[in-house]
């Protein structure tokens, strides 16, 4: 993986992470550098291949596992 790709799947990784918690989709993506929840959601999916509902129900039903791999 190159750097660039690490770098947006780790940040994308944080991102789930406050979503999970509770955090708005439009407070999340902003604070992530999208440049808006639109722009996080497509991003989800690129990197994932599923929507970000779908990502983040299977990674709520993970989260007890003290991990937040989205998709």
């Amino acid at each position: 993986m190159f750097p660039l790709g690490y770098l947006t799947q780790w940040r994308i990784l944080l991102a789930c992470r406050q979503l999970l918690m509770g955090e708005s989709i439009t407070q999340v993506a902003l604070g992530a550098g999208y440049s808006g929840s639109v722009a996080f959601s497509r991003a989800f999916e690129r990197e994932f291949g599923v929507s970000l509902g779908v990502g983040l129900k299977i990674s709520g039903s993970r989260l007890p596992q003290h991990s937040c791999e989205c998709a």
